[in-house]
């Protein structure tokens, strides 16, 4: 299995986590990895690094040459945008057509989002495909020093059935990248074990599933059990802004991603 990766890079130290994030899912996967910053600011001294530097790192510290830690095509575009650079970075993921999109993200609330704005809001209610947003602050879960994937614990809020297979699909294909390891799925429906979906796991994945039910708030019930239970990963799906409400609060995946202990995987469905 190749992937396509888009990397929303800001081009700032806090930056560093999200690029780590971006290389190790290519290197892991094999594919193409594309370094992508919009910016309303001509700056012709903008320069996206190269990942070799740092795949040559994790080389030295797993004791290995370069070439097993993977293999990575890195592509960069620089672009100017004429009005709101997320805009553009929209129009680039579109003509890129990525598995998957990677950007940091400070979780910005209140007025502070009205007034500052934040690519990730935007990733999260128009991207057409799956994006992995790491809270600066967090640690991720690809070891700094060598590169590995440290995804053993995922996360996913059971819903409705779409929903619900629909961010399995798209976890259990990052867990694939673990190789033989093996890990565990979580699925937590909040209501009654009745209205619980069935979710399908590919059969030659490896990883044991566990049910978790809550009551009350599922952006306190995901919150919590992430926290609770050392999760990696929380996988959920989103519509968007569908409601009077989510456009007031922000969808459920904007709440969740205020409050989450760890990075979060949003997975598009059609309103």
């Amino acid at each position: 299995m190749t992937i396509t990766v888009v990397h929303a890079t800001a081009l700032t130290p806090e930056d560093e986590l999200p690029r780590r994030h971006a290389v190790a899912l290519v290197a892991a996967a094999g594919g193409v990895l594309w370094s992508v910053h919009t910016s309303e600011v001509d700056d012709p001294d903008l320069e996206i690094p190269d990942v070799m530097d740092l795949m040559r790192a994790w080389a030295d510290a797993r004791g290995v040459g370069t070439e097993e830690v993977g293999s990575v095509e890195h592509l960069r575009r620089v672009e100017r945008a004429a009005a709101d650079p997320n805009d553009l970075l929209l129009e680039v993921i579109d003509e890129i057509q990525p598995d998957f999109v990677v950007a940091g993200t400070r979780a910005r609330k209140g007025v502070e989002l009205a007034l500052m704005g934040s690519t990730a809001q935007a990733l999260l209610e128009r991207a057409r495909v799956p994006v992995l947003l790491l809270p600066v602050g967090h640690h991720g879960f690809v070891d700094a020093d060598t590169g590995k994937l440290r995804l053993h614990r995922i996360l996913v809020p059971a819903g409705d059935p779409q929903s619900a297979q629909a961010a399995t699909d798209a976890a259990t294909r990052l867990g694939a990248l673990m190789g033989r390891s093996i890990g565990e799925l979580l699925l937590l429906h909040v209501g009654d074990d009745a209205d619980a979906p069935a979710v399908v796991l590919p059969s030659d994945l490896g990883w044991g599933r566990r049910w978790i039910r809550g009551e009350g708030s599922v952006v306190r019930n995901v919150a919590e059990v992430a926290e609770h239970e050392h999760v990696d990963l929380i996988a959920m799906a989103s519509r968007g802004h569908d409601s009077l409400v989510d456009s007031l609060l922000g969808s459920h995946t904007e709440r969740v991603l205020r409050r989450s202990p760890c990075a979060l995987l949003a997975v598009p469905l059609e309103s």
